[in-house]
């Protein structure tokens, strides 16, 4: 990754507080970090839909990905006012509606959402043209979703140092998990999925 490549992060209101933090060590680091914040349902579409500045990778916050009962959602809190007045409401995609809706084909996508490494999701992501997704396999609290995120960019940034050394993905996700992997809920539960050519 070279000096001043975009990076989205995306988020909604609940986590605009880590998404900042992300995209300010992003921008310590000389990549262009954008924030995209979902505060309407209709954000939420723009976004799955692709309508987020030219990036590589896309980053979604914790908020985004949530779990319900066994099965796997997407789901971002925003408001809406389909019924003539703002109400908040979850905007949420199961598998089956990542496979038809979401457009961001070519796109490492990084979820910090809580078990979203599981093969629901990340396959529909990966079958919706993601170039790769990462994500944990099981539960991660915020703090060491924003410590994965930075860690996985400081390692890709590693060709900036040592350009002798470049870094690829595949390998700052390892890097970037093994930081806490013995704490439960840390950043050991991250992996990095591509699809099968």
């Amino acid at each position: 990754m070279k000096l001043f490549e975009s990076v989205v992060v995306v988020c909604d209101q609940p986590q605009l507080d880590i998404a900042l933090a992300i995209r300010g060590m992003l921008e310590a680091y000389g990549l262009r970090g954008h924030l995209v914040r979902c505060a309407q349902k209709r954000n939420v579409f723009e976004v799955m839909s692709g309508s987020i500045p030219d990036a590589d990778y896309v980053v979604m916050c914790p908020g985004p990905f949530m779990l319900e009962g066994d099965d796997l959602e997407v789901a971002l809190s925003v408001v809406d006012d389909a019924s003539g007045q703002w109400q908040r409401v979850l905007v949420s995609f199961r598998p089956d509606d990542v496979t038809r809706s979401i457009r961001l084909a070519g796109r490492t996508i990084i979820s910090l959402g809580c078990r979203t490494g599981r093969e629901p999701i990340a396959n529909a992501m990966l079958e919706a043209g993601c170039r790769a997704f990462i994500a944990p396999a099981g539960y991660v609290d915020a703090d060491a979703c924003a410590l994965f995120t930075v860690g996985f960019f400081y390692h890709l940034m590693r060709e900036v140092r040592d350009p002798a050394s470049p870094c690829t993905d595949g390998e700052a996700v390892r890097l970037a998990a093994g930081f806490d992997a013995t704490c439960r809920d840390g950043t050991g539960s991250f992996q990095y999925l591509t699809r099968a050519y």
